[in-house]
């Protein structure tokens, strides 16, 4: 892939996520204001359960986007149309074993579990058992929205995603604005991933249309994607269960209402990784086809390293000014009481947002390199450690124990996967100079002091707001000068345009 292309590709997935985001943004306050602190903190739980919905594929999603980008790559394409096949028939009994589980949950005592007041109970069970009707729209979008990346159109992506941003966030507060209800929102919830289903299904049939008359693929080919799979539902599995762990730890131990204060910080910041996950996202396919040929391997460590790169010198300085304006941020948008409760949670979380960015792009490597046995052991290994943590830090410090659980979670785990990512292409050639890291790191740790020293002698946010200015002038004069190449200058230049 050219690097023209792929940061094409990096563009259009990031913009696509901006565009939810924003979507986010605008609609969450609202949510929060017409269903109140309790019934949005269940809101959250249930958007939690429909995320780790998605990990239930075993992994055989991003197993069939692996083996479809390596067959396009060679032009195997009836091949390929097979691969999409079988994954499809590979989903339905996995449909099928969710749906029972979701069931089977509608008769367990979810509601105390969850520690969710007697008087919202009947609502929390009603809307579990509407979720019952999410696994068949979510599992064939994905095994379909495999064939887009493996042809790397990341446009319809996007555009699909956008889709069901609006369909989502804007059904939610259309149906609170016109008198619906907690059940309306979920029906909403519900219907949105529907219509993206059916959307998701013509583009990949138009773009594949062997996979209507071709056979599934045969039992080697399935056998590979259950062993790779396998692995990989390891690593999505416990991803999303550490989300529900955070949540079940503060509602057993604080409340349901905390639940929303801290899930509503650390939902809109664990957002901003759209920026590593638009690189993940180019360089899965990228990966899955060029690393297999040795010709193409140093290319391949080259789109990596300079995906680090971006990815760090982005993400810092957004975690720069949510650590160091947490308080005022949350004030402005969600008004000096819940700033009060969650300034802290965020300032913290921003801390660990770096180490989360970073993680992405080895994790997606090592899994599109045929090795997704690593990323697994790494998490299993994380559980039990991270379990105990943020039990006894909530129990002793609130929510703010779970943040800093969660951002040494993170940061060990991503300083672990960059570490044998670098190991594992040690025998592949490619320049790279780190010197962005600490470059980087100086301009805002001294833009950092600057500010707490103006913030002692004043409060004036005028003031702050131009040292701030300041701040990230040295930070994008200093970067733009001494770490970007003349292709990296090229590269920035042409995203700005």
């Amino acid at each position: 892939m050219r690097e023209s292309s792929f940061s094409r590709n990096t563009t259009l997935n990031f913009f696509g996520q901006v565009a939810v985001i924003l979507l986010a943004v605008v609609s969450l306050p609202l949510l929060v204001a017409w269903l109140g602190d309790e019934r949005f903190g269940l809101l959250s739980i249930l958007w939690v359960l429909v995320g780790s919905l998605q990990v239930f594929d075993v992994g055989i999603g991003l197993g069939s986007a692996k083996f479809l980008s390596e067959h396009i790559a060679e032009g195997r394409r009836h091949e390929a149309a097979g691969i999409a096949q079988g994954t499809l028939l590979l989903l339905v009994p996995i449909c099928l074993l969710v749906s029972a589980g979701l069931f089977a949950m509608t008769f367990l005592n979810f509601a105390s579990l969850f520690n969710i007041p007697s008087a919202l109970r009947a609502e929390a069970v009603a809307g579990l058992r509407l979720l019952l009707l999410l696994p068949p729209a979510i599992f064939m979008q994905n095994g379909l929205k495999s064939v887009l990346v493996a042809f790397q159109r990341f446009d319809v992506v996007n555009v699909l995603l956008v889709v069901y941003g609006v369909l989502q966030w804007g059904g939610a507060v259309t149906v609170l604005a016109v008198g619906g209800g907690f059940l309306d929102v979920v029906i909403a919830m519900v219907a949105a991933r529907y219509i993206v289903m059916i959307l998701t299904t013509v583009a990949a049939v138009r773009m594949l249309p062997e996979i209507m008359r071709v056979q599934p693929a045969g039992t080697n080919m399935i056998q590979k994607l259950f062993r790779f799979g396998g692995w990989v539902s390891v690593s999505q599995l416990l991803g999303p269960a550490f989300g529900v762990l955070d949540r079940l730890f503060i509602s057993a131990l604080i409340s349901l209402a905390a639940v929303t204060s801290f899930s509503v910080v650390t939902d809109v910041a664990l957002r901003l990784l759209i920026i590593p996950l638009s690189f993940v996202g180019t360089l899965i396919p990228v990966v899955s086809g060029g690393w297999i040929r040795s010709d193409k391997q140093a290319r391949v460590k080259s789109l990596y390293e300079k995906s680090l790169k971006y990815t760090f010198v982005i993400m810092l300085p957004i975690a720069f000014v949510l650590a160091l304006f947490s308080k005022e941020i949350l004030t402005a948008w969600l008004g000096a009481e819940f700033a009060g409760r969650s300034g802290t949670v965020l300032m913290i979380i921003a801390l660990g947002l770096i180490g989360n960015a970073l993680a992405q792009m080895p994790l997606a490597v090592l899994q599109s390199m045929g090795r997704p046995d690593i990323p697994a052991r790494v998490i299993l290994a994380e559980i039990v450690v991270y379990g105990g943590l943020c039990f006894v830090l909530t129990d002793f410090l609130g929510i703010v124990g779970t943040a800093i659980a969660w951002s040494l979670r993170v940061t060990a785990e991503a300083a672990i996967l960059l570490a044998v990512t670098r190991n594992h292409m040690k025998h592949v050639v490619s320049p790279q100079d780190s010197s962005y890291i600490w470059k980087s790191l100086a301009v805002l740790v001294a833009g950092g002091a600057l500010l707490t020293w103006m913030r002692t002698l004043t409060g004036e946010v005028g003031i702050l707001l131009a040292g701030l200015l300041l701040t990230m002038t040295a930070y994008v004069v200093v970067l733009w000068k001494t770490v970007f190449d003349v292709n990296g200058r090229a590269f920035l230049a042409s995203r700005a345009k």
